[in-house]
C-alpha cells in the first residue's frame, strides 16, 4: 500500500482562509445591522440594548482573531510548513469568544421561547440545560489548542480535541434544531385563523427556520469535515462562520421587529375601520363614560365612576353575536396583541 502523500501548505490553509474571509464579509453585515438597530432602539429594554451592544463588540474581537491567524497563515508563515502546523493563539481566543456570542444570541430565542410557551419552565429548562452542557465543551476546545501546541497533534495524536469538537458541534446543531422546532411549533398554535394575523405568523416562522438552518448547516458540515479532511482547517473556518451566522441572525431578528410591528398596526386599524369601540378590546368603562358625557348635561354635583370590565367573550351585551363581523374583527385584534407579544 502506497504512503499517504505529505500535506501542503495549501491542503492545510486554503479551506481556512476562504471561510475566513467570507466571515469578514458577515462581519461588515453586522456592524451595519448593529447601527441600524442603534437607530431605532428608543423603545427596547437596557438590557436588550446591552446585549446588541455586547454582540458588536465582542464581534470586533472575534474579527481581530480572525484576522491575526489569516495573517499568520497567508503572509508570516506562508510556505514554511513547520510554522503553518503550530495553532496560532489566536486560534483558542476565538473559540472562546464565539461561544460568548452564542451564549447571548441563544439565550435571546430562549427568552422568545419562554413567552410563546407560556411561560413553560420545563421547555426552557430543557434548551437552556442543552445550550450550557455545550458550552464546557468548547471552552475545553479553546483550551486544548492552547496545551496541544500543533495542529497534528490536535487533529490526529490526541483524544481529547475528538470529544470535546465532536460533543461541542453535536450539541450545537442540537440546540439550533430544538430552538428552530420549537419556535415554529408554537408560532403554528398561535394562528387564529384570520389572514393578516396569520400572515405575520408566517413571516416569523420563515424568520426561525432560516436563521435555524443556517447555524445548524455550518455547526454540521464543520463536524464532517472535521473527521473527513483531517489535513484541513476548513473546519475551523466554520467555526468561525458560525459566530457571525449567529450574530446576523440575532440583529437581523431585532431589525425586522420594526417592520413588523408596523405591519400589525396597520392591520389592527384595518380591521377596526371604527365598526367598534376599542373597549371592546381592553374593556368597557370608556365607551359608557363617553356615552354618559352625551346624554347628560354637565353639572356641579359630584361625579362618581364605576369602572366595569367587559370580557371579550362579552359581546352579547354589547349587541354583537359571535358570528357577527364585529365580534370576528375584535376577536382578531386580541389575537394580533398575542402576535405582538413576541416581538
Amino acid at each position: 500500500m502506497a504512503p499517504a502523500p505529505p500535506i501542503t501548505d495549501s491542503e492545510l490553509v486554503s479551506g481556512y482562509l476562504i471561510v475566513a474571509y467570507l466571515a469578514l464579509i458577515l462581519y461588515g453585515i453586522v456592524i451595519a445591522q448593529a447601527y441600524e438597530y442603534g437607530m431605532h432602539s428608543a423603545g427596547d429594554t437596557r438590557l436588550m440594548k446591552y446585549a446588541v451592544l455586547a454582540v458588536a463588540v465582542l464581534e470586533t474581537v472575534h474579527t481581530m482573531f480572525i484576522m491575526h491567524a489569516s495573517f499568520l497563515f497567508s503572509v508570516t508563515d506562508f510556505e514554511h510548513l513547520p510554522a503553518l502546523l503550530l495553532i496560532p493563539w489566536s486560534a483558542g481566543a476565538s473559540v472562546a469568544c464565539g461561544m460568548f456570542i452564542t451564549i447571548i444570541v441563544q439565550s435571546f430565542y430562549i427568552r422568545r421561547i419562554y413567552v410563546l410557551s407560556e411561560r413553560n419552565w420545563w421547555i426552557t429548562g430543557l434548551v437552556s440545560l442543552l445550550l450550557f452542557a455545550r458550552t464546557p465543551f468548547n471552552f475545553a476546545t479553546a483550551a486544548l489548542m492552547y496545551t496541544l501546541k500543533t495542529w497534528a497533534a490536535f487533529r490526529v495524536n490526541h483524544i481529547g480535541p475528538l470529544i470535546t469538537v465532536t460533543f461541542g458541534l453535536g450539541l450545537s446543531t442540537a440546540v439550533d434544531v430544538l430552538i428552530a422546532g420549537i419556535l415554529v411549533f408554537y408560532l403554528y398554535r398561535a394562528r387564529t385563523g384570520f389572514k393578516n394575523s396569520d400572515t405575520l405568523v408566517h413571516t416569523l416562522m420563515a424568520y426561525t427556520v432560516n436563521s435555524g438552518l443556517l447555524t445548524m448547516c455550518c455547526s454540521t458540515l464543520a463536524l464532517i469535515l472535521f473527521f473527513v479532511k483531517p489535513d484541513s482547517l476548513a473546519f475551523a473556518g466554520l467555526v468561525q462562520l458560525s459566530s457571525k451566522l449567529y450574530a446576523n441572525s440575532f440583529l437581523g431578528t431585532l431589525n425586522a421587529r420594526r417592520r413588523l410591528r408596523t405591519q400589525i398596526a396597520e392591520t389592527r386599524n384595518t380591521s377596526s375601520g371604527s365598526k367598534i369601540p376599542s373597549s371592546a378590546v381592553v374593556g368597557g368603562s370608556s365607551a359608557m363614560i363617553a356615552a354618559d358625557r352625551r346624554t347628560t348635561p354637565p353639572t356641579l354635583k359630584q361625579i362618581q365612576i364605576f369602572q366595569e370590565t367587559y370580557q371579550v367573550s362579552s359581546y352579547d351585551h354589547m349587541g354583537m353575536g359571535k358570528d357577527s363581523d364585529e365580534f370576528n374583527v375584535a376577536e382578531e385584534q386580541v389575537e394580533m396583541v398575542k402576535v405582538q407579544h413576541v416581538l
